[in-house]
């Protein structure tokens, strides 16, 4: 097996990781996977779409219908096999290995698609960590309207004050403050942040102290 990946936020956000995965598939041999354990990890298919996924009852999965994509969450370390049929007809036995990483982006390439394609899912990783540096760094982008707000907004059950908001062309970053207004210690989860259409959580510091803030990060689809 080859997996080509990024771990996007190794230059910017050493305690929070985000992988990225793009892996060549077909038909005919199983489809081995490392996913995280932890966190909610996304699953999608290049130049085409996943109708079902067929996995045990401890697996979670949330469909994407919007872009025909999957949020995909594990119980357990144990190694889980199952089947994904994609709208154009196209099934592919997968396996999937639980590991003790950050959350995941696994794309899938179809053997029918060229070189190039493969290039553009790099390139699309490279555009994830250009944006996810800016809003770390609080910095300006080419393709993007900065905007700074103070605002109050609830995702989940979770209240956070939105610093700003990063507009582009197919992909939206979110720049929140979240604060632990217990009186223990907290331990955030990217789970926690995802609603629809987000592509990823990234937490800059994930035990929080009583009445201590921390830096939230999210990148979500063009609605």
């Amino acid at each position: 097996m080859q997996i080509n990946k990024l771990i996007v936020l190794f230059l910017v956000l050493p305690a929070s990781v985000f992988g990225m995965q793009t892996i060549s598939i077909n038909e005919a041999q199983p489809i081995r996977v490392v996913v995280s354990q932890n966190d909610i990890n996304l699953l999608s298919i290049k130049n085409d779409r996943i109708e079902s996924i067929a996995l045990p009852n401890s697996v979670e999965v949330e469909k994407n219908n919007k872009n025909g994509s999957a949020f995909v969450r594990f119980k357990s370390n144990s190694i889980v096999k199952g089947f994904l049929t994609t709208e154009s007809g196209s099934k592919y036995q997968l396996e999937f290995v639980p590991s003790n990483i950050g959350s995941e982006t696994i794309v899938l390439v179809a053997p029918t698609l060229k070189s190039p394609d493969a290039v553009d899912a790099r390139e699309y990783t490279q555009m994830l960590a250009v944006l996810l540096r800016a809003m770390y760094n609080e910095s300006e982008i080419e393709g993007y309207v900065r905007t700074i707000t103070d605002k109050r907004v609830k995702i989940n059950n979770n209240k956070l004050d939105l610093e700003a908001s990063y507009i582009g062309a197919a992909i939206d970053g979110q720049v929140l403050s979240f604060k632990n207004t217990g009186d223990k210690e907290l331990l955030l989860k990217e789970i926690d942040f995802y609603d629809t259409g987000v592509r990823s959580v990234a937490i800059v510091d994930k035990n929080l102290s009583a009445g201590a803030r921390t830096k939230v990060f999210i990148m979500r689809d063009k609605i």
